[in-house]
């Protein structure tokens, strides 16, 4: 099962052309990202009384088509890729609104690479859960993207 995090477009995420500025979707796939990280039991909070954080150190996003006010937003985050330290992240941002005859719209697809750093901010493994889960669901899935697990 792909995570989904749903999001609904707010007035002050508008630039003045009236769509959702681009670095507004900055935010929404973080945010995306982390909820998929809950996914895998590992919240935020645990985390950090974990002495864990995640950097992006890339992030390429392709801006595919425009968002309004109040149009929902549904993105899918795919854990593509675990090496020892990193991990890497494809998200895909979908809308439906009534200008798109109710039509689901790929707006917008990024691809994330992240470190896992300790406390000294040094880089250090992924936790073993992550492994674990995600081991779990790419052997149990028969369908979707390839994916690679390094240690």
């Amino acid at each position: 099962m792909t995570p989904e995090t749903v999001l609904k477009v707010r007035s002050y995420e508008l630039d003045s052309y009236g769509h959702v500025n681009h670095a507004v979707y900055l935010n929404y796939f973080e945010k995306a990202r982390f909820d998929t990280l809950d996914s895998y039991g590992i919240s935020r909070r645990k985390m950090l009384d974990n002495g864990l954080k995640i950097y992006v150190v890339r992030l390429e996003i392709d801006y595919l088509s425009q968002v309004f006010f109040e149009d929902t937003l549904q993105i899918k985050t795919v854990l593509e890729k675990l090496k020892r330290t990193s991990l890497t992240f494809c998200q895909e941002a979908r809308t439906e609104s009534s200008e798109r005859a109710g039509k689901s719209v790929l707006v917008a697809k990024a691809r994330v690479v992240a470190v896992w750093v300790s406390k000294d901010g040094s880089p250090c493994r992924m936790p073993t859960e992550i492994a674990e889960q995600h081991s779990r669901e790419v052997l149990g899935a028969t369908e979707g993207p390839k994916t690679r697990v390094r240690r």
